[in-house]
């Protein structure tokens, strides 16, 4: 495919801003895919869809997306671009292009494009800088569960806010794992476990992976359902890593427990008047540690998480 990616990389380099140029050095007119250079400065290539699935998979500076181009196709496509044109992306490009014999390869990457970007991804990339999804799935059906007790919450975690759901005479903290045997969390910072002006509670939430139950998607249109804003919650999951249409927001997990513990001066923490002088030991910039739920007096809430949740 040698030749493929030196033709995709000319396109590149002599294409203007907005513009697309067929792949001649694929003969393969049924099988056509295009090079091009986008308004903002990305460079990608792009295939005909035949799926009504959107894709929306994103990893470092590439993304894996479904688009309309007009002046291409009026279908959508299925596009691989990034920031970066460089010769290492134009050889990935000309993977993802390859109609292959009789076009079985590119009949198989449109079948399912996910399987393609994971292998991909997985080769290239770390998978260890990923998002975990059951953090973000444990914050939405924190909220969905105190939405159904009538508490009026707000997801403000993606925001920047100093604690992830606000009721106004509560907040809450939440804090997700998939290790069964394990009551621990992290905690990050002086504050994420102190007091507030407002009473303050800790939402654990216990999983574990499952072919069917809770799944980021499933939590979303049931929080549409409720007056939700689902522009809203889109964006602040694609802040988070997860757009509208990526492979993630589908994993499923069951809901083991939902465990709501009051945060009071008697809650395992570390503040500033942990230290002398209530002050920070000079050098230190900051300080993360592991808290063990073991013995803390707690209610279960997962009697009062929706039914609909759980798939």
């Amino acid at each position: 495919m040698r030749e493929v990616a030196e033709e995709i990389l000319g396109h590149w380099m002599n294409n203007r801003p907005g513009y697309s140029s067929q792949i001649l050095s694929i003969r393969d007119c049924e099988n056509p895919a295009w090079a091009i250079t986008f308004a903002n400065g990305e460079y990608g290539v792009a295939v005909p869809s035949n799926s009504e699935m959107l894709i929306a998979e994103r990893f470092s500076s590439v993304r894996l997306e479904t688009m309309m181009i007009t002046n291409l196709t009026r279908s959508e496509n299925l596009v691989l671009c990034s920031r970066e044109g460089t010769r290492a992306f134009a050889a990935l490009c000309s993977e993802f292009v390859n109609p292959g014999a009789d076009g079985a390869v590119r009949k198989a990457l449109l079948d399912n494009p996910v399987a393609w970007w994971k292998e991909w991804k997985n080769l290239l990339g770390n998978k260890s800088v990923d998002k975990k999804v059951y953090d973000v799935l444990g914050e939405l059906i924190s909220l969905a569960t105190l939405d159904a007790m009538g508490l009026y919450p707000i997801w403000t975690g993606p925001n920047g806010a100093s604690v992830d759901i606000d009721c106004g005479n509560e907040k809450y903290e939440v804090k997700s794992t998939i290790v069964r045997t394990s009551k621990t969390i992290e905690a990050h910072g002086l504050f994420q476990l102190s007091e507030e002006s407002v009473p303050k509670h800790l939402l654990f939430a216990q999983f574990e992976p499952s072919v069917q139950g809770c799944s980021i998607d499933g939590t979303v249109s049931y929080l549409e359902s409720r007056s939700f804003s689902l522009s809203d919650l889109n964006s602040m999951l694609a802040d988070l890593g997860y757009p509208e249409g990526s492979s993630s927001r589908r994993e499923s997990y069951r809901l083991l427990g939902l465990s709501k513990y009051a945060i009071t001066p008697e809650f395992p923490h570390i503040s500033l008047e942990s230290f002398v002088g209530g002050l920070l030991p000079q050098g230190v910039m900051g300080i993360n540690y592991t808290v063990s739920l073991d013995g803390l007096d707690c209610d279960s809430l997962l009697r009062s998480v929706p039914n609909s949740l759980f798939g």
